[in-house]
């Protein structure tokens, strides 16, 4: 079965006769081919086409462009917590004036 994802970068724009809010995955079939080429041409709006397709007995897998499962996300590296740069001191405030017009000192 394919599907199209549509993400808008603008909750509440409109195209192909649709308020597009966040991001919404639906079956290719509900468009037209005209109402495609309309989303797919706006700038407000990210297009995505993928397709679900059974990989074998008891196994079913979404796919993205690309060949990219959905789902799959790239492993990113664990952040070295001794790298950490120090948090910069924080300046003593300066005393106020009192009504007298002397610097109050503590």
């Amino acid at each position: 079965m394919d599907f199209i994802t549509v993400t808008a970068k603008r909750d509440g724009w409109r195209r192909a006769g649709r308020a597009w809010h966040g991001t919404k995955t639906m079956e290719r079939a509900i468009l037209t081919a005209a109402e495609i080429e309309q989303l797919e041409g706006d700038p407000m709006l990210i297009v995505l086409h993928g397709s679900v397709d059974s990989g074998g007995p008891g196994e079913a897998g979404e796919h993205l462009e690309g060949g990219a499962a959905v789902g799959d996300v790239p492993e990113a590296p664990a952040p070295d917590v001794a790298e950490a740069p120090e948090p910069a001191p924080v300046p003593e405030p300066e005393p106020k004036p009192t009504a007298g017009g002397r610097r109050k000192t503590t």
